[in-house]
């Protein structure tokens, strides 16, 4: 089909003017040149490069099919109605030039591996799609190297019914208006970012296939609207943003398992930004923050729908308005959330053992707390929930013992806050361990607590009164003896008192 965007303003004002005067007009017919190489072997502009013999035109299919390898110079920037690599292995060296076309295929059907490589230049789309990896179980590759673009006014499809692969280099950059990664059932997309992406419009990963997008090395990527891992039933989606300066950010809601399965992780400073995450809308859904960051502006919700789990590790900050943790959900590991939790499904710090830091409040009504106690080291034996504001207790606590320690003695400051209200409906225990409610901390003892050893080493010496000091002079809440939220010279007669009495 003819239409006045795939041709020049020249060409539509003629027959314009022919129709009007009722000439008669043949109408031109689109063309498919397949590259053959038989001229110079390099020049898009040679007509002996093409069968049949001749430039492709505005109308006209390129065509690369034959399964080798071709290198192709542009001495201009040429014009097609449609570009496809079927089963050839090529590189446009584009420099300087802008190819467009209507729509453009790499890799098209049946067992076609097509491979385009564009070094430099600009690659534009205009009305029609840029599908790679178009039937299945044909495979798609498109590479951008060496500061070269890829424009596309309408969609980008990465594995639309076959295999789509996509990179986008450090120095490059590429825009669409939405994009699917792995759209129809069975297809497989796998896109790498390291340099600059933007879409327009939404970004589908595991539309109908099974879809990753990985953004490293200081890549970029924005999206204008929602972004959806794991769209539809039967699809499973994966997005990584991986390194410093790497970020990935949405310009609406980000949901992880809308209705297929969703993961999402950030790590080693990467960084995601969202008006709002959704975890686990109505499959599964499951966000680990390793290294990295996540900053929402609206709320996060933890299991909307189905199981979903957010877990932190090594220093993993997750910046929400507030972190809401449903029935289903989980959220657990070492690391912080600035702004406020609400527990109704169930909080584990620690990976193995660790601290959860809340810079806000921690709220938990229906849900439960889930503590592990390893040895008498804080955050690195045993689990603490720590928060800067107020904690509001409900719900159930469960404490177990792991890797094999099994105390006679010893106290354990599992919740730390500001404020400390209420107190857990459940209490599941291990034996011989009882637990006491104070104004700004929830400890739990077994035997005689000896708590002028204040280092733990089983002896009451002047190490511990060193220890103390230096906790007492910083203001640490560790040396608030009275368990009043305050640290004062209350507690430092206190502390002597019982170093004098030996415990």
């Amino acid at each position: 089909m003819i239409t006045a965007t795939g041709m020049n303003r020249r060409l539509v004002s003629t027959l314009a003017l022919v129709a009007l005067s009722g000439a008669a007009f043949p109408a031109a017919a689109q063309v498919t040149r397949e590259w053959i190489a038989a001229g110079d072997g390099v020049t898009f502009a040679d007509p002996l490069n093409w069968l049949p013999n001749g430039v492709p035109g505005v109308l006209d299919e390129a065509k690369f099919d034959a399964n080798g390898m071709q290198t192709v110079q542009f001495a201009s920037s040429p014009i097609n109605n449609a570009l496809s690599v079927e089963n050839d292995d090529v590189v446009f060296q584009l420099t300087g030039r802008t190819y467009s076309m209507a729509d453009l295929v790499v890799g098209d059907r049946m067992i076609d591996v097509g491979v385009l490589v564009v070094e430099g230049g600009t690659l534009s789309t205009t009305t029609g799609l840029a599908r790679i990896g178009k039937l299945s179980p044909s495979t798609g590759h498109l590479t951008l190297s060496n500061g070269a673009s890829l424009v596309n006014q309408r969609d980008l499809i990465i594995g639309d019914g076959g295999s789509g692969f996509f990179v986008l280099n450090a120095g490059c950059t590429a825009s669409s208006l939405i994009t699917f990664i792995a759209d129809e059932p069975g297809s497989n997309g796998d896109a790498i970012i390291r340099g600059n992406w933007t879409i327009q419009n939404s970004a589908l990963l595991g539309n109908g296939g099974t879809g990753i997008l990985r953004v490293e090395a200081g890549g970029t990527v924005s999206v204008g609207l929602n972004t959806k891992i794991g769209d539809d039933v039967g699809s499973s989606g994966t997005l990584e943003v991986s390194g410093a300066n790497s970020t990935f950010a949405s310009g609406a809601v980000t949901t992880v398992g809308n209705f297929g399965r969703g993961v999402l992780m950030v790590s080693n400073g990467g960084l995601l930004t969202t008006p709002g995450l959704h975890i686990a809308d109505d499959a599964l859904g499951d966000v680990t923050v390793d290294g990295g960051s996540v900053v929402d502006t609206v709320g996060v919700f933890v299991g909307n729908r189905a199981l979903g789990t957010l877990t932190l590790a090594n220093g993993g900050a997750v910046q929400s308005p507030l972190v809401t943790v449903t029935p289903l959900g989980t959220m657990s590991g070492s690391g912080s959330v600035t702004g406020n939790v609400l527990n109704q499904g169930a909080v584990a710090p620690g990976n193995g053992a660790g601290v959860l830091a809340v810079s806000g409040s921690f709220t938990q009504t229906l849900g439960a707390l889930n503590i592990e106690l390893g040895g008498s080291g804080l955050g690195t034996e045993y689990d603490q929930l720590s928060a800067t504001g107020t904690i509001s207790l409900g719900g159930t606590l469960n404490v177990s013992l792991i890797n094999g320690f099994n105390p006679d003695s010893g106290e354990f400051v599992i919740v730390q806050g500001g404020s400390v209200s209420g107190v857990f409906a459940v209490e599941n225990l291990p034996a011989g361990f009882s637990i006491s409610y104070e104004a700004s901390r929830v400890v739990l003892t077994i035997g005689n607590a000896c708590v002028a050893d204040f280092n733990g080493d089983g002896i009451v010496n002047t190490q511990d009164v060193l220890l103390f000091l230096n906790a007492w002079v910083a203001g640490d809440l560790t040396a608030d003896m009275n368990g009043d939220g305050l640290v004062n010279t209350l507690d430092f007669i206190l502390y002597l008192n019982l170093w004098t009495a030996g415990c």
